[in-house]
């Protein structure tokens, strides 16, 4: 005799697994994903966008940026004190971070072909006028 089935379909191992690896997937992609703005093939900030500025507007760019990428890495490192804090940085820090770090990036490397000087490519964080 076969004992009784329960109502619904059976659970099996494969099922259980592939329900499991969904859940994953869904919470670990964007993470992942999320880390693809660091390289230039994918940079969110067009090649040569700042090769019209000179110098002093490079520096005042700069600076804006590398304030904005400190700020959002203070928000991530205060967000990741919470229990939920790696969701919160992937959906809404991480994307704006990687963009702010490619804008560094461009600046810097258009300071360079200009030939700036290195106290112009080094400026402190300074916060954009409101």
């Amino acid at each position: 005799m076969n004992p009784k089935q329960p109502a619904g379909p059976a659970m099996t191992l494969g099922k259980l697994w592939h329900s499991q690896l969904v859940h994953v997937a869904v919470v670990c992609v964007p993470i992942f994903v999320s880390g693809c703005a660091e390289t230039d093939l994918l940079s969110p900030v067009a090649p040569g966008k700042y090769d019209f500025l000179d110098c002093p507007s490079i520096t005042k760019r700069l600076a804006r940026v590398l304030y904005e990428e400190a700020n959002l890495a203070r928000l991530m490192s205060r967000a990741s004190e919470a229990a939920d804090g790696a969701f919160v940085n992937a959906i809404v820090y991480r994307d704006q971070y990687n963009t702010a770090r490619a804008e560094v990036r461009e600046l810097r490397k258009a300071g360079e072909v200009k030939k700036c000087s290195p106290s112009e490519m080094n400026p402190p964080p300074a916060a954009p006028p409101e």
